[in-house]
């Protein structure tokens, strides 16, 4: 459910910073952005979670981290496969949207993004399993409301793209959730 609050509220920030002609690439960008992150991340740590609270329960550390890390490559795989496909046929997905702008720039920062993202959900999925409830929503917070908000005020101080806030965010997120697993 805090999953699903914090998506909404990002949605609602970044419609109010992003400039009016960006708002059609933004729409396209949630929904690219939708179908690309549910098959690695959702779908993986679905099946990997229930596995994580068992061993978590049963004080298993080494075969948590064997599944935490089976979890992570096939996550990764996933996402290096959906990354390439995005930067190949970026100006292909644009038109699949009927956009006219050129989004391509966006689509390929969303790309760039998701191995990152995948870590943090990684992370987010670990904490919850292990019990870890306050690291876990703070990952989660950080990643969809928090950082992308953050990221968006200073690229747009900075003069820079809003688009790299994709990347941006999910980087420092991946960060900070690797720094809290330690």
């Amino acid at each position: 459910a805090l999953n699903n609050l914090f998506l909404s509220l990002r949605i609602v920030m970044v419609n109010m910073l992003i400039p009016d002609p960006m708002l059609v690439i933004a729409a396209m960008i949630n929904s690219i952005s939708d179908f690309a992150w549910c098959m690695p991340n959702s779908g993986v740590m679905n099946t990997a979670s229930p596995l994580l609270g068992v061993l978590e329960g049963e004080r298993d550390a080494k075969e948590a981290r064997g599944i935490l890390h089976l979890a992570a490559k096939t996550a990764l795989l996933i996402c290096l496969a959906v990354t390439a496909a995005l930067f190949v046929l970026a100006p292909f997905v644009s038109a699949l949207f009927n956009v006219e702008a050129d989004s391509s720039f966006a689509i390929r920062c969303l790309a760039s993004s998701l191995i990152f993202s995948s870590l943090s959900t990684l992370a987010a999925s670990y904490f919850n399993a292990g019990g870890r409830i306050l690291r876990s929503n703070l990952v989660i917070a950080l990643r969809l409301l928090i950082l992308p908000v953050a990221s968006i005020i200073v690229l747009n101080a900075l003069g820079l793209s809003v688009w790299l806030f994709l990347p941006v965010s999910e980087i420092l997120t991946a960060l900070i959730a690797a720094l809290l697993m330690r």
